[in-house]
């Protein structure tokens, strides 16, 4: 017996993968889009979208996870309007201020507009990595897995050599090795996140042998960190840290001119004058470093960003065959884990009916007045024999699964609403437990339909020439759907019917009995189906009303363990001609 479960470790780790990250914070919802670029997040609906990829990757798991909590942690923790105010407030306060008109700022010279946008972005910058801590803080202390996530996507993203600068330079950029070098000691000292020691360790000797001055009151501003709560309190240590770099450039400033003043009044030896060389040096490397900070317009390193575009980089590299092979989706995540132990449970289930479920293939055929609706043929050499005397005039009937004595389709409803009370988990095993009875009779062939479907309003997820266990990971997705277009669906099972040759047709359909509006009305297609000659008869899972169907023509399993019963009256009191 061939069974369609994919047990190999990377199969494993890929539907685990795409659980966790479904599932990675509560109240958000995770979408993984075949199209997206890069992950992004959509506050007003509290959806975060990420990219296909390789979702067995444990790396790849690591960032995506670390975005879903980072990104809506910005949602319930952060201020959006102290964040706006700080900008605001720095333009109107800066020099050769105006006016204003929609966000839109005057001023009495360009240079002063330039001098007060680059404060703006200096500042921004700054509030920024004090309230991504803040953040992260109190989304790991509400959210105890989230903590975890969050450190390890920093300490990943450390290994991979994104959150420090190239040290092997004369001269690092001002503002990434200042911001860098903030937010690494921030993450360290506020969150106990440890990064990687390795990286970070090379990375500090070589900013704080610049920043050593500095250092003292720095540490100070990471003490206050420490019991920062709120995008208000990052504002004001983004204030007190951008008047301490403005403070230390002036004295390092007084300093190198003083030490060059010192310089030619000095008779000094030789190893003297190289010490205040290099003391010389080292104050005007600071002083520009600072200087050049303060008077930079490049934009502050995001980290929102960075992790964005790594996630979007790893998505970029995975190949087209490992994104169909192991790439991701919410629909991938069963919503009902068939293993042994569930498929032992239909198996049983299936016994229970088998007898009863027999019966349809004695009763008579209906309204079959062509040969061919009958499933048989006229063989035309035969044919012109009769005259003399041959009877048997029809062709052998093919024993393949297309043409047989009765046909069935099952159509499962999975839309959303399915989940109430776990409905879905006694359709699942019904739609199994039928479907393993009927296949055990030669002449009963089964076709099984699920709708809504991910892309289509239905979907086949069993052919009549398959067997149940060759497809029976398909069966597993319960209340995926959104709309429940019960009308469509019918119809697909009876295009799927029309196009075979049986003795005779039946539609089973297993709904929670709440249709939505479809291209096709329920009422059209029962219509239609009658005209084909093809029974349609509903298994309600807990209904109290089946919407389109007459009271005589459907059951109700308001608990699996009631399936044997029900089926019973299916059987007899429904589908008995």
């Amino acid at each position: 017996m061939k069974f369609d479960l994919k047990s190999s470790p990377r199969h494993v780790a890929r539907l685990k993968n795409i659980a966790k990250v479904i599932s990675g914070m509560p109240g958000i919802n995770v979408i993984i889009h075949p199209t997206a670029s890069g992950p992004y997040y959509m506050p007003h609906k509290n959806v975060c979208v990420m990219p296909n990829g390789d979702y067995s990757d444990p790396d790849f798991i690591t960032l995506i996870e670390g975005f879903i909590c980072h990104e809506p942690g910005h949602a319930r923790y952060t201020n959006s309007v102290a964040w706006n105010d700080v900008v605001v407030n720095t333009m109107r306060q800066a020099d050769g201020y105006i006016s204003e008109n929609k966000g839109s700022y005057v001023f009495s010279s360009p240079m002063l507009r330039r001098q007060a946008d680059i404060k703006a972005q200096r500042l921004s910058g700054l509030v920024n990595l004090f309230d991504d801590v803040q953040m992260e803080f109190q989304t790991g202390r509400d959210y105890a897995q989230a903590k975890i996530k969050l450190a390890d996507t920093y300490a990943l993203l450390v290994k991979k050599e994104q959150m420090t600068n190239d040290i092997t330079v004369e001269d690092p950029n001002p503002v990434q090795f200042i911001e860098m070098y903030l937010l690494n000691k921030l993450r360290n000292k506020v969150l106990g996140q440890d990064g990687d020691k390795e990286v970070l360790g090379a990375f500090y000797d070589f900013c704080e042998r610049i920043l050593e001055p500095v250092l003292p009151e720095l540490n100070e501003i990471f003490e206050e960190a420490c019991n920062c709560r709120s995008t208000e309190g990052a504002v004001d240590l983004a204030h007190k840290t951008y008047e301490l770099i403005q403070r230390f450039r002036d004295e390092a400033k007084e300093q190198q001119q003083q030490e060059n003043e010192q310089q030619p009044e000095q008779e000094q030896e030789q190893e003297q004058e190289q010490e205040l060389d290099e003391s010389v040096e080292f104050w005007k490397k600071l002083v520009i470093l600072l200087d050049d900070f303060l008077n930079s317009d490049d934009e502050s390193t995001d980290y929102h960003k960075l992790l964005a575009t790594v996630i979007a980089q790893s998505s970029a590299d995975c190949s087209d065959e490992d994104k169909a092979e192991f790439g991701g989706s919410d629909w991938d995540v069963p919503d009902l884990i068939i293993d042994m132990s569930v498929y032992n449970e239909v198996v049983k289930l299936s016994h229970s009916v088998s007898g009863d479920i027999s019966v349809l293939q004695q009763a008579k055929v209906r309204v079959r007045n062509k040969t061919r609706d009958r499933g048989l043929q006229f063989d035309n050499n035969r044919l012109i024999q009769s005259p003399m005397g041959v009877r048997d005039v029809f062709r052998t009937k093919s024993e393949s699964k297309g043409c047989g004595h009765l046909g069935l389709v099952i159509a499962r409803d999975i839309s959303g609403s399915m989940e109430f009370n776990d409905r879905y988990i006694h359709a699942i095993k019904t739609d199994l437990a039928l479907s393993i009875a009927m296949q055990s009779y030669p002449k009963m062939h089964v076709a099984n339909i699920v709708y809504p479907a991910q892309f289509e309003s239905s979907e086949v997820i069993k052919t009549f020439g398959q067997s149940v266990e060759e497809c029976i990971s398909r069966f597993s997705i319960g209340c995926k759907g959104g709309s429940t277009p019960t009308g469509d669906a019918l119809m697909s099972a009876i295009n799927l019917l029309t196009e075979c040759q049986f003795d005779r047709k039946i539609i089973l359909l297993i709904t929670d009995g709440d249709p939505s509006m479809s291209e096709v009305s329920i009422g059209e297609a029962l219509d239609l189906s009658e005209k084909h000659g093809i029974e349609v008869a509903g298994i309600g899972i807990n209904v109290r009303k089946f919407v389109g169907f007459k009271e005589d023509t459907f059951i109700n399993v308001e608990d699996i363990n009631m399936l044997s019963s029900e089926v019973r009256r299916l059987v007899y009191q429904i589908l008995a001609n």
